[in-house]
């Protein structure tokens, strides 16, 4: 390998003893099992900040259910009583809006695959 720089270019040997260039000199195994090693720590640290991301998520939805419950408390001795939202209710409206973004998705699909076929 030659190594070009603005005084010359030299060759890998010349390079390395005028220090131009570092040569690595471990053996191939040694650089896979330090790359194995990053990707795992790496890994590993992805892990934790998904784990930690998911207990931040519960906390917040655990702080806004009693903060809910809260506020329902504080209308109830003033003599609101909001209704409770049922399941189904909730259950329903969740579908329809799958149902919908579904619809959607689809007509876009169908769109896209028109706009391929006239190219």
């Amino acid at each position: 390998a030659v190594v070009s720089t603005q005084s010359g270019h030299y060759g890998r040997g010349s390079a390395e003893k005028r220090g131009i260039i570092e040569v690595d000199n471990r053996s191939e195994q040694e650089i896979l099992k330090e790359k194995r090693k990053k990707a795992a720590a790496a890994a590993k640290k992805r892990k934790q900040k998904e784990r930690d991301a998911k207990k931040q998520r519960i906390k917040r939805k655990l702080a806004w259910k009693a903060k809910k419950k809260a506020i329902r408390l504080q209308l109830a001795t003033i003599g609101i009583n909001l209704p409770q939202e049922d399941k189904q209710a909730k259950a329903k409206r969740r579908k329809k809006k799958k149902q919908e973004k579904a619809a959607k998705a689809k007509v876009a699909k169908e769109k896209k695959a028109e706009k391929e076929k006239s190219k």
